[in-house]
This record gives C-alpha cells, sequence and structure tokens, in this order.
C-alpha cells in the first residue's frame, strides 16, 4: 500500500496581522523525466522525492559549467495554518525560475513568466484550516516568450529552482495591499517618493493603499511615523471611510526638518512605520528602511543632494559556482560588502533584477543601482506576448524596488538588443507611470530613455556619435575596443582582434595589458 505523504508540516500561526513567515524548510522536490507528469495534486505519495530547504538549485552546478541544467522540476510542500474567519492569506514568491505554475490543495492558482521578480499569490479562498498543500512546477527551458537567446548562445546562465525566499503574509480584512496582488498603476502596498529635498528640509510623499475585504464599511486612521533611531523625527495620520469590498489609496505628506540625506557618501537611513487603525485598534503595520535623497541630472552632469558626482561602477551577475541562483541572504549581503570594499559606488544588475536582500545591502553601504529587466541580445518580433512580458516586466521591476534609495535608474531596456521605437517609448512611459515623482529615469540602450546606455561597439552600430544626451558606460572591459570575446555577434567568434588591443584583459597578463586597458578609455 502505497504512503500518502502527510508529514514535513509547518505550523503557521502568525501572532499579528501584517506578519510575515519565510517557510524555506522543508520542501520535498524531485526533477520530472516526464514533462507531463502531475504532481499538483492535493495528497500524493513522495516517498521517493527529496528532501531540501530553500533557496536551492535544482542541480549542483560545476565551479565552471560551460552548460547548466534545463527541464521541469517540482516542489511541495505542506503548511497546517489556523485560519480564522475574516482573514486574507498571501503567498509570496521572490524567485523562480523561470515559467512557474502553483496549485494550493490541488487547486491551480497562478501561471507566471519570468523568474527574476516575484510570484505573489492570493490564497485566501483556497486556504483552509489545518493542513495545506502547496506544489510548484518549474520549466526553465528555453522560452520565445520571456527569451533571451536559446542558452547555447547566451553568455550566462539562469539556472533554475526555487532560488530565493518563499514566504506566507497573514492579513486581517482592513489590510495595506501587496504591490503585485494590487497592481493599480503607482500605486498598492507602501509607495515612498520625495520631493525639494536639500539640506535644510524634504517632503517625504507616501502612498498606503489599503484594502477592506469585509461585510461592512470602516474608518480607518493611516498613520506614518518616521523614525532616526529609536526617535520619532515627523509623523503623519489620515483618517477615511473604506467601503466594503473597498480599496483607497491615502497619500499624506511629511516634511523633514534639516533630514540627514542619503548617498553613496553618505547613507543615512530611516524607519519607515505604516500601521492602519480601526476603532483606535492596528489591524495592520509594515516597516522599511528608506533613505532621503534627490537625483538629478543637469547638463549631462550627475547631482546627488545637489552636488555634483561621479561614480565608479562595476556589473554583478548573481550567480555562484556549484549552487548556481541559490544565493543565501547573508551571501547576497557579502557580495555587496566586496563591491563597496573594493572602492566602487555603482553597480548595474546585469541582466535582470536581482535579490531586494543585496538592494537592502547597497541601501544600507551606499552603493546605487542600475535595476535593469531580463534580456539579452532578443527581440521576438513574431510573438505580441514577448512585448506583454517586457512591458510587465517593467511595471514589475518599478514596484518591487521604487523604495529603495539605492536604485539611480531603471534600465527598462533588453541588453544589446535592438528595439522598435514604439516599444521603447512605452517602456520609458512605464517607468514614469509607475514611479509618477521627481528624482525618476529610464535607462537603455538606444535613444528614447532618459539615459543612454552605451557601449563603444554598441555606439557604433546605431550610428550615434553626439553627446547631446546624459550616458552610463555599461561594461567599459567587458567587450570595449574589439574585445577578444564578446560583441553583438559573439556566438559567431569569427572576428576576433589581437587580444593586447583589448579592453578584456587579466591581471595574469601583467602591468602592460592593465595600463593599455586603462589608455582604451582616453
Amino acid at each position: 500500500m502505497k504512503r500518502l505523504f502527510t508529514a514535513l508540516f509547518v505550523l503557521v500561526a502568525l501572532a499579528a496581522y501584517g506578519a510575515e513567515e519565510q517557510i524555506n524548510h522543508n520542501w520535498l522536490f524531485r526533477i520530472a523525466t516526464d514533462a507531463s507528469a502531475d504532481y499538483s495534486g492535493e495528497t500524493l505519495d513522495c516517498s521517493d522525492w527529496q528532501r531540501v530547504r530553500l533557496p536551492h538549485t535544482p542541480r549542483y552546478e560545476k565551479y565552471y559549467p560551460g552548460e547548466q541544467w534545463q527541464g521541469i522540476c517540482w516542489y511541495r510542500h505542506t503548511v497546517e495554518v489556523d485560519k480564522l474567519r475574516g482573514e486574507q492569506w498571501w503567498l509570496n514568491v521572490e524567485g523562480a525560475m523561470n515559467v512557474a505554475d502553483v496549485w494550493v490543495n490541488g487547486v491551480h492558482c497562478a501561471h507566471h513568466l519570468g523568474g527574476y521578480l516575484p510570484v505573489a499569490v492570493d490564497l485566501t479562498d483556497h486556504l483552509h484550516k489545518g493542513k495545506n498543500t502547496i506544489a510548484i512546477r518549474l520549466d526553465n527551458n528555453d522560452n520565445p516568450i520571456t527569451g533571451p537567446r536559446p542558452i547555447k548562445r547566451l553568455d550566462f546562465f539562469w539556472y533554475g529552482g526555487l532560488y530565493r525566499n518563499v514566504s506566507l503574509i497573514r492579513k486581517g480584512e482592513v489590510a495595506i495591499t501587496h504591490p503585485f496582488i494590487d497592481t493599480t498603476p503607482a500605486e498598492g502596498g507602501v509607495f515612498v517618493s520625495y520631493e525639494g529635498v536639500c539640506k535644510k528640509f524634504a517632503q517625504v510623499n507616501v502612498g498606503v493603499s489599503v484594502e477592506n475585504d469585509g461585510k461592512k464599511s470602516k474608518r480607518i486612521v493611516v498613520v506614518n511615523r518616521l523614525l532616526d533611531g529609536e526617535k520619532v523625527v515627523a509623523e503623519s495620520r489620515k483618517s477615511e471611510k473604506l467601503a466594503s469590498k473597498g480599496r483607497t489609496t491615502v497619500k499624506s505628506t511629511i516634511v523633514v526638518a534639516k533630514p540627514r540625506l542619503w548617498s553613496h557618501l553618505s547613507p543615512a537611513l530611516y524607519t519607515l512605520h505604516t500601521s492602519v487603525e480601526v476603532g483606535g485598534k492596528v489591524v495592520d503595520e509594515e516597516s522599511r528602511r528608506i533613505g532621503i535623497r534627490s537625483i538629478e541630472i543637469k547638463d549631462n552632469q550627475l547631482y546627488v543632494n545637489g552636488e555634483k558626482s561621479f561614480l565608479r561602477g562595476v556589473n554583478r551577475h548573481q550567480c555562484h559556482p556549484y549552487i548556481g541562483y541559490a544565493l543565501s541572504d547573508n551571501a547576497q549581503v557579502r557580495d555587496a560588502v566586496r563591491i563597496k570594499e573594493a572602492g566602487f559606488d555603482f553597480v548595474r544588475l546585469s541582466h535582470y533584477p536581482q535579490s531586494t536582500a543585496f538592494l537592502k545591502a547597497c541601501d544600507s553601504l551606499g552603493i546605487f543601482v542600475l535595476n535593469c529587466i531580463y534580456g539579452w541580445q532578443y527581440f521576438n518580433h513574431k510573438e505580441p506576448k514577448f512585448r506583454e512580458f517586457c512591458y510587465q516586466q517593467t511595471r514589475d521591476m518599478v514596484r518591487r524596488d521604487r523604495n529603495h534609495p539605492s536604485i539611480l535608474a531603471w534600465e527598462a531596456s533588453l541588453n544589446e538588443t535592438k528595439q522598435p521605437a514604439d516599444f521603447i517609448a512605452e517602456m520609458s512611459r512605464l517607468v514614469h507611470e509607475e514611479y509618477p515623482a521627481p528624482y525618476c529615469y529610464s535607462a537603455g540602450w538606444q535613444r528614447g530613455y532618459d539615459i543612454y546606455v552605451e557601449s563603444r561597439q554598441f555606439r557604433l552600430f546605431n550610428n550615434t556619435t553626439s553627446d547631446d544626451v546624459p550616458l552610463i558606460v555599461s561594461e567599459y572591459g567587458d567587450w570595449e575596443y574589439y574585445a577578444n570575446d564578446g560583441g553583438l555577434t559573439q556566438y559567431v567568434r569569427g572576428w576576433r582582434q589581437k587580444p593586447e588591443l583589448t579592453s578584456r584583459q587579466l591581471r595574469e597578463d601583467g602591468e602592460k595589458r592593465m595600463v593599455q586597458m586603462v589608455e582604451n578609455l582616453n
């Protein structure tokens, strides 16, 4: 007789509404040898499945792989909840590569494309009191909708698995919404922006989206407290009537006198504590670290808090030997510390959105970030769903990361890809629609963005020689100046130049090569 899987559960009894609990332990995993196999059922014989902990990669990879695992894999997890009437429950999957389908108690709840931004699922109508089964199917095979190029022609790997944290969020009837479930442009959750930032004062604008899932209207009070350490330096309170099954965004302005300003030289952070009260009782609350700063580009120069600034940048991929993408949050922080210690104050996230743990570390350390959507030398002109995917990526990237002071600009552009003019215009428009406030800049590989992301070859490819727009040098030292192994036709490999003339030099090549790389920039 087969043994039905009923073990390996976590009792989830969160003490307060708005609480978020990671459920990274005690997952079951298997690689599907049959793509049509269905492991989504509420009960299943899992005696031969592997027990794993998240973050997780489907296969231990080689130190330098040369290839990566691709295929279909499944994860299963059982949680036991003390669900009460009127509660809401949300599942938040930070990273699931690359096409994800989610079932709860045998019911299909979500289909999601793209492995670098969260999968958020409203489980309220699918969970019951007691044990509940979550099943997730992942497919990281080449995909014409998400792109980029087939992996055999790609210069990086996208690995697989549930490679970031997974959490359950418990909410009451009246709750601050989730920005990936409440998808109203420029709203959903808590959105913080700034105006008039200077040394004497700063205006902090806070939008808090609240929903009432109950059967009666409620009088809500939204409270925002700005703390410097333990000290409350400013506060706002706003009251509003919220209809049954309704939602609203309560917008408040906090004026801060003599603010400590965030910059790459002095990353001052405040804590913003947001709460929602009904009848004098707190029914939901959230806290986040924020940094008050201004970013302005004038006459093709960068000004941070009114001071002309020059940033020294580097690119970062999130992969590591053996574990692929499955880094712990501590490892994400370690990478940020190493970047800062190496003398860099700017990092480009090549070529996809990366972990929020890494962004929080950049906030704390004073590292500016160029945030990028997923893409690399690929545009699918034949499939309309490809554009829809790119548009959604842009929205989701901004919505997830808009409150990080480290974000310098949004690279809503497909890396090293020739893109249609109307596509560029829409991508830039979406950035500003999701962030309709000062100090917001789109960036991309062709004209039409606020900032031009350039490299020497791509500038020549697009016949762009003038400097009438701000630019960021994207990857100096990678394939600048006729690199020996790179470029728009990298997969052809038929045009290699003399290695001593390129900018892709190694330390072991000696000081002469290092000097050549520096001179190439002049």
